[in-house]
């Protein structure tokens, strides 16, 4: 059996926000996205600060890029691997139907 939750094109083609922060303890976590639904690539940067009282103090940057996946595409790829898509949900906890506005929970497994 296979499960995975992943975001997906739908999702990203409205509800696409190309910034975000985090907070954990004394760390601030920028994150700064752009997408390109012609390739559906997703090209993110994490940039990490020390937080002392007011200011900032820059600790690292990372960069990567991800393939945003549709579900048709993830179905495809998982049968040629030799896998049969079961169910999809957009909640695993709820099972709540997978719709544009979820995530992708996938369920799979060997044929």
């Amino acid at each position: 059996m296979f499960i995975a939750e992943t975001m997906h094109s739908e999702f990203l083609s409205l509800k696409f926000t190309p910034t975000s922060y985090m907070e954990i303890d004394n760390i601030m976590l920028l994150e700064s996205r752009k997408y390109d639904s012609t390739t559906s690539k997703l090209n993110t940067s994490w940039t990490f600060y020390n937080k002392r009282e007011e200011d900032l103090e820059f600790i690292d940057r990372v960069e990567y890029e991800l393939h945003v996946y549709s579900l048709s595409e993830l179905s495809s790829l998982l049968r040629k691997a030799g896998w049969e898509t079961i169910v999809t949900y957009g909640s695993l906890s709820t099972l709540q139907p997978m719709n544009p506005l979820t995530s992708l929970n996938i369920v799979a497994k060997a044929r």
